[in-house]
């Protein structure tokens, strides 16, 4: 068991992945939504490309609850392995989002082109 500083940052870390796994269910709930509700999101889109999107929305709104729940559990229950693999799927998502950073600005200029053909 912590006590002191490391207790704070225990309820602290619970608190943050609770608002998190929350944020999930609802992003979760609104790809559910925007799948059952086809003919307003086709009025309001006026495609039907909104599938491909509430797909993504349900797939994002799942991995984020998952790795919210570990880090919250495993702060809370200070649970080793939950924690470990909760910053292990973090730093993963975190290089992800480094390369896609540096592949955007090396690639700046194609992408610039592309977005205005469009």
């Amino acid at each position: 068991m912590v006590d002191g500083l490391g207790k704070g940052v225990k309820y602290a870390m619970f608190a943050a992945n609770g608002v998190i796994f929350i944020g999930g269910l609802v992003v979760f709930a609104v790809g559910v939504w925007t799948l059952a509700d086809r003919s307003f999101m086709e009025r309001l889109l006026g495609s039907s490309l909104y599938v491909a999107s509430a797909a993504l929305l349900i797939a994002a709104g799942v991995i984020v609850a998952i790795i919210s729940f570990l880090g919250s559990l495993g702060a809370y229950k200070e649970i080793r392995c939950m924690l470990l693999t909760f910053f292990v799927i973090l730093f993963f998502i975190f290089i992800l989002m480094l390369i896609g950073g540096i592949l955007g600005y090396v690639f700046r200029n194609q992408v610039i082109v592309l977005s205005y053909a469009s």
